[in-house]
């Protein structure tokens, strides 16, 4: 039986906004190092960053696990700030998963987060094209 990837679930609440979400299992080391530093920075960012409260699982013992919870949100709190965070560490995911299908499944209800469907035209290639423009003016 082959091993599963990483899952990531996001949970959605009010308007579709992202309210919560699990990460469970390992892959191959490089995939699981990068999905667990954007998963503990999002928490960590939304601790330090923002007022908004939540609830967040992470066993001490065997890893492979966290789970974040924003109770308020779910209800239908707006939050600019944690929006913001989430959707960028959904960003963040979904490059990931684009890159290793095999490694990483992002589950979304909604499919695609609606703040990214605002950006569709715009690929990372022409924001790294974007860069290089600059980095030579």
């Amino acid at each position: 039986m082959k091993a599963q990837g990483i899952i990531a679930t996001v949970e959605r609440g009010a308007q579709g906004r992202l309210c919560g979400f699990q990460v469970k299992n390992h892959g191959a080391s490089y995939v699981c190092s990068a999905v667990s530093a954007l998963t503990l920075s999002a928490v960590n960012s939304l601790e330090k960053f923002t007022d908004e409260p939540f609830t967040c699982v992470l066993p001490e013992k065997g890893g492979g696990f966290i789970q974040l919870e924003l109770p308020e949100m779910r209800a239908g709190k707006e939050n600019h700030d944690a929006d913001l965070l989430l959707s960028s560490w959904l960003l963040g995911l979904n490059a990931i998963a684009q890159e290793y299908p095999k490694q990483l499944t992002v589950k979304d209800p909604m499919g695609e987060d609606p703040m990214m469907k605002a950006q569709a035209g715009q690929s990372q290639k022409n924001v790294c094209e974007r860069g290089e423009e600059n980095a030579q003016n």
